[in-house]
Formats: C-alpha cells, structure tokens, sequence
C-alpha cells in the first residue's frame, strides 16, 4: 500500500492504474504477454513448426495455420480480448486486495519461529548454498500451490462452474491466459501465495534474515524461464519436451491437451511446470506424438460463452443451482486421493503450528549501522536485509520537564524494535537536525534556547544523500521513521521524488507515514479516561509517557506537574503530570506495531509487482 495518501485518492489511483494496464501490460517484465516474451515464443513455435515441417513454404504456411483470422478472429477469441480488458480493470480493483501477499505471510511464520524456537543466533546454511536452495524450494512451492488450486477447481463440484470459463475457449491464443474468473485467480493466487509464504518464512528464520531469490527482470528464474514460453501453453503449435523430460516437467503440449475436450484428456496435466504433482495424483498424460485436439467444453454451450457478462455471471447461477442437487464428484484413484489429502493437511498444519505467536520476537545482536563494521553490513545485505530504516527525531525544547533530546531518543527506540519485528531491516543514524520554522525572527521552538532547526531545503538534502548512501550499499526499500510533525510533509516529498527517480535501478522510497499520524494513540489514551487537554500536542502526557519508557533520564521528575513549571512561556502543551512508563510502553506499542505493518505492507507490494 502507497503511505501517506487518503483512502479515496489511494482508490483513484488503483483504479487509473487498473484502467491503463490492460493496454500497456505487453511494456512489464510482470506479464505473461511481455513483449520479449511473445516474440520468443513465436520464435519458438516457428523453429519446432519448421523442423517438423521443412520446406519452401513453411513460413507461409506456418502464417496461415497459427497466425491467420481462423484463430485469431474467432468469436472465442474475441471473446477472449474483451474479458482480458474487463478483468484486467476488475481484478486489481475487487480481488487482489483480498489476497493476502505471501511476503505478509512468510513474516508471520519467521516471527512465529522466533517466538517459538527462539532467534537463530547464526545461519545454518552460508548465504549462496542457501540462496540456490530457497530459489528452488519456493519455486516448487508455488508449482504445488497452483496445483492444488486447479485440482479443487476441477474436483470440488461447487468451484467447476468458475473453472469452466477458461475451459470454454475453442479457439487459444496467449489471450486465454487471462480467461480465468476472478473466484479462480483468487484461489490460484491465494493457494500459491500461502505455500512460498510458508518456505519464505522458514527460509528467513533459518538464515535470520530475509534471504533474495535469484531473479530475471524482478520475477522467480523458474517462473520468468515459464512465462518466457506461457504464451505457447494457450495457442495451437504443438510444442513438446520429449519423451523423457514430458515425465517431470509440463510442456506447452501439456497443457493443450488439457484443454481438449476428449474425454480421455478430461482433467489430466493440472500442474504449472512439474509433472510430478500430476504423477501422484494419477492426472498426468504423456503423450508419444503429436496429436490433433479440439478446445472447448464438448457439452454442447461452448458457442454460449462468447459474452462477458455470461462468463462472470454464469458460475454463479450455475453454483446456486447446484444447491439442491450438488454433482458427483470427479472419480479419481482412492489412493492418490489419499496421499494428496495428507500432502495438503501437513501443510496445513504446518502454517497453523509456524503461525502461533507470531507478533512476539527476540532482537538480534544489533540492528543499528553504527553498531557494525563495513563488512557486517555488507555481509547482512548479501543475506537478504533488503529494509533500510532512517529515523528523524529533532533537538528541541520540550517544556522545562523534558531534555532536547525527546525525539531522538522515542525514534531510536521505536526504529529499533521495527527492525528487529521486521527481521530483514537495519536502522541508519538518527537525523537530529530537523526543520523548526523561520530563524530571524524566530518562530515556534526556535524561540527556545537549545532548539537546533535547518531549512527544510538542508533536511531534505539530508534526506537524498542518506538514501542514495543506502541505496549504493544495496537496500532496496529505504523507509523514513519521523517522530517529527513538522519533519512529514518534506519526507513525504523526497520519498515520493527518489522513488521516481529510482525506477530503473529497483529501489523504493517511502515515509512510514502512520508511524506518526496514524497509530491510535491519541485513541488509546482517550480510551483510558485521558483528556485532549492531557494528552497534549507537545510534550504533554503522550511525548511525556513514551520518554519515560525509553529513556527516563531524560524526564525531570520533580517538574512533571505545571503548577511546578516557571510563569509565562512554558513550550509545552498538555499536562504530563499522570504519564508513566506503563503508559508510554502501551503508546510505543502502538508506533511500533504501526510501522511494522506499513512496512510489510510496502514489501508485499513490491514483491507483487516484481520490483
């Protein structure tokens, strides 16, 4: 989720977004229909149809069997075109905010672990071993995840009625690739997301950090080396991997005849790229030579699902009519049943069992820059701490009760425990130097003396250097931690301006804008019977609390009541007298809880788009 814009601008924004890419989807790495992608795949359908096929006219001919109007223009096919626009604007809108990322997933079970086992004091496996194993094991993961999706779809009698959509095509063309109602990428999306959420998680606990996968262009090897040849899964060129490879990975044939509507072919080769899960389950079907198929459903309706609004809304009618006479169920072998249905209760009871306690953790050693030597750091980035946090604080008055030093000192703390919850972040330097208003004459704070302020020109400067400092060292997610009112709208800016500038290079820029206005403090303490007047805006009962939990020293406890204040000017707001450290731990709980979760939320997106 995008910080520091409102939820109706942020659902503007999502629904631009939504509107555009349908027509721009060919220009990401992300999609399937990539232009790169297409053009390797025609450029591998040519070279299997002409060695299969020699001859003076193979080009001409390959033109008119794959590319002319007879598949292209057929009424399945566009059918085909108006669903991929119609669900390329539904689905980021309605369906993908209901998915829960796997990268939130993973989180839970690492600190699950944690609770649990207790933190790895060092990895078991050397980071480029462990890095080769993740690639393969998530990848496997989400093979198996989708596998067990499209088996419910075609098992489950209630869920066949959303899966025949994608069934429905006569005629395939790599725009049947997003013939899927919504109901079936929820389920593909969802089963996936919980499986490599679920290694992701042990990965990063064995490893004590968040360990990177080895990529192309942002997305999985495995799955870019699949989306690089996807296209030819939905068309009519037979392309296959041989006898022996056909027995372990799943080939553009494959899938074909998957879509075939001979009875012979009804529900085989179910899996995304391995055969294996296909083997166990009995679904799997070789085949030793080229053979001809006709796509459709078979039943006699395939000629009806040419419409949009049928293909959204027949499902539908289709499950309520079910209700009273719900369908046998597909026979598969008793004993591949069972052994799937045990496959899918360990892993389930797995993710329960990793998921207990999962919002308690240890801290590591230490999370702070200053704390480690050039080589640690080094050596934490190549192991996957991706995060860097760089909290700003401020050196102000805070009444005659409270040291310049508050703000400081709450976001070291508060940035600290962020990182340590998040397990993949480091925390930069604390930024002291902070805006305060106008110097001469002087406004606001800096009418006190021992309040420090910049220009927000010089903070901002401040801002862009010590991101592109992170950004050289490799983070790639770079977060501003303020606990500074005036010190928002600045790093709001310089988050938004190197992001854009950062496109290229990968890295991402953010301010943990609820961190600071969105925590439910003021809530919480409303709640316990405290008044607004309390509370305060400035170094009343709210700041007061949370610098006694984090550093007590800094509170002279003999001033916290104002009638002990000097006459006049105090600089403060609100009335400390009540705060305690009790109080303050439960408001830092708040802050902290806060940014962890902007934070995950920032990093289950990017790991969603790919970078």
């Amino acid at each position: 989720m995008v910080p520091d814009i409102a939820p109706i601008d942020l659902w503007r924004l999502r629904t631009v977004d939504a509107l555009l890419t349908p027509f721009v989807e060919y220009l990401f790495s992300w999609s399937v229909i990539w232009w790169p992608f297409v053009l390797f795949s025609l450029a591998i359908a040519f070279a299997v149809y002409a060695i299969a096929h020699p001859g003076p006219r193979r080009l001409s001919e390959f033109r008119r069997r794959f590319l002319g109007a007879a598949i292209w223009w057929h009424p399945s096919s566009k059918a085909d075109y108006a669903y991929y626009v119609a669900n390329g604007v539904l689905f980021p809108i309605a369906v993908a905010p209901l998915i829960v990322a796997g990268a939130t997933i993973a989180a839970w079970v690492e600190a699950g672990l944690r609770a649990s086992l207790g933190p790895m004091q060092s990895p078991l496996v050397a980071a480029t071993p462990l890095r080769v194993l993740y690639t393969i094991a998530f990848f496997v993961a989400f093979d198996f995840g989708r596998f067990i999706a499209h088996s419910w779809l075609h098992d489950v009698g209630w869920l066949w009625p959303f899966h025949k959509v994608h069934h429905s095509a006569e005629a395939l063309t790599p725009f049947t690739s997003f013939r899927m109602h919504p109901v079936e990428l929820f389920l593909l999306n969802a089963a996936s997301n919980v499986l490599t959420g679920l290694v992701s998680g042990v990965v990063w606990y064995v490893s004590g950090g968040e360990v990177g996968l080895y990529t192309f262009f942002g997305l999985h090897v495995g799955i870019a080396a699949y989306n690089a040849i996807g296209n030819l899964r939905h068309w009519h060129v037979w392309v296959s991997f041989g006898p022996v490879l056909d027995r372990w990975l799943l080939s553009p044939a494959h899938h074909q005849i998957h879509h075939s509507r001979d009875e012979r072919h009804y529900g085989k080769n179910r899996g995304y790229a391995l055969a294996v899960w296909d083997r166990l389950w009995g679904t799997l079907y070789v085949p030793d030579r080229e053979e001809k198929l006709v796509f459709g459903l078979g039943d006699g309706s395939d000629g009806e699902w040419h419409s949009v609004g049928r293909m959204y809304l027949q499902p539908f009618r289709e499950v309520w009519a079910q209700l009273a006479h719900p369908p046998a169920p597909v026979p598969v072998a008793a004993s591949s049943r069972r052994r799937f249905l045990a496959q899918g209760l360990a892993t389930a009871g797995c993710a329960l069992l990793l998921r207990r306690s999962a919002a308690a953790g240890a801290p590591p050693s230490s999370v702070f820059l200053e704390d480690l030597t050039w080589t640690e750091v080094r050596e934490g980035i190549a192991s996957g701490m991706s995060v860097a946090l760089v909290p700003t604080g401020g050196t102000e008055q805070n009444g005659p009760h409270m040291a310049l030093g508050k703000h400081n000192a709450i976001v070291r703390d508060a940035a600290g425990e962020i990182a340590r919850r998040l397990g993949n972040a480091l925390v930069a330097p604390v930024i002291a130097y902070v805006p305060q208003g106008r110097f001469d004459p002087p406004e606001g704070h800096l009418r006190f003396p021992g309040t420090l302020g910049v220009s927000e020109a010089t903070f901002a400067a401040e801002l862009s250097d010590a991101a592109a400092s992170l950004a050289l060292a490799g983070f790639t997610l770079i977060c501003f931690v303020g606990d500074h009112g005036g010190s928002q709208p600045v790093q709001m800016d310089v988050a938004r301006r190197l992001t854009t500038a950062w496109r290229g290079r990968r890295v991402r820029v953010a301010n943990l804008g609820r961190y600071y206005a969105a925590n439910g403090q003021e809530e919480w303490l409303k709640a316990h019977g405290f008044t607004a007047s309390e509370i305060g805006t400035h170094a009343g009962l709210l700041d007061t609390a949370e610098m006694l939990a984090v550093e007590p020293a800094g509170v002279r406890a003999g001033l916290l009541s104002p009638d002990k204040w000097p006459s006049g000017t105090t600089g403060a707001a609100g009335d400390p007298s009540r705060a305690t450290p009790e109080i303050g731990r439960a408001l830092m709980e708040l802050k902290i809880a806060a940014g962890v979760a902007e934070t995950r939320e920032l990093l289950a997106n990017i790991a969603k788009v790919g970078g």
